[in-house]
């Protein structure tokens, strides 16, 4: 919306679908990993159902940036590819290569964005907010600061959800809130959180929780201080 376009939220593959029998998109942003039904199926029924020149062109957005992915995805029929975590910059440059852009769109409000002064300042790529910033409108709630107080309060419940998963040897509960995680801190440039969130998902993902302990303090032990040193910025 802030870039000037609209938007609508559909929660899985199935209410993409709804969405689509109700009115006409140009574009559909389409995670590949949705419960009930997921982003290649959704892609696969839409192709089946809409002439070329009727559907909406689909754009994958996937977290998992393994190799062969962007050709998955593109086997069935979506048009583009966008990796997880989604930059500004590039969802910009998605959006006017195949979508249809207001013509008078608000312009986007840039700040200087100051690097504080933090003991562990490679855990987080400050550039990262630069480009969150991007979407500041003046005279509207900070964009950036309402993202960091949502990720700082499900943090610690998607931590203990892993912790409960490696107690209960559920691998796919661990996969599932690895993954999350992993997401969420890598769209705030929470690198190091995201990288032992991915080593957590891979577990998981491959039916193991054995590992995960030391790996969860290790995450704990860095979300502190990166909760530290986003509360101080």
């Amino acid at each position: 919306r802030r870039m000037g376009y609209r938007a609508d939220i559909a929660a899985n593959g199935h209410e993409v679908l709804e969405a689509l029998d109700r009115q006409p998109y140009d574009i559909v942003l389409m995670d590949v990993q949705m419960p009930e039904m997921d982003g290649l199926e959704a892609t696969r029924r839409i192709i089946k159902q809409w002439p070329p020149d009727v559907r909406p062109h689909v754009i994958a957005m996937t977290a998992n940036a393994m190799q062969g992915d962007r050709e998955i995805c593109l086997l069935a029929g979506m048009d583009d590819y966008l990796s997880k975590p989604i930059q500004v910059r590039e969802l910009q440059t998605v959006l006017e290569r195949w979508g249809q852009k207001d013509p008078t769109p608000p312009a986007a409000v840039t700040p200087e964005l100051e690097t504080p002064a933090d003991e562990t300042p490679a855990s987080i790529d400050w550039s990262v907010l630069d480009g969150l910033r991007l979407l500041q409108e003046e005279g509207e709630p900070d964009f950036v600061t309402e993202t960091i107080t949502m990720y700082i309060n499900q943090t610690p419940t998607l931590i203990a959800e892993m912790r409960a998963a490696v107690s209960q040897n559920q691998a796919g509960a661990l996969k599932a809130a690895a993954h999350s995680l992993k997401g969420n801190s890598n769209s705030l440039g929470a690198k190091k959180v995201g990288s032992l969130s991915l080593k957590l998902e891979k577990l998981g993902r491959g039916g193991v929780v054995e590992g995960a302990e030391a790996l969860l303090v290790e995450l704990e032990q860095e979300f502190e201080r990166v909760k530290r040193a986003f509360e101080a910025h």
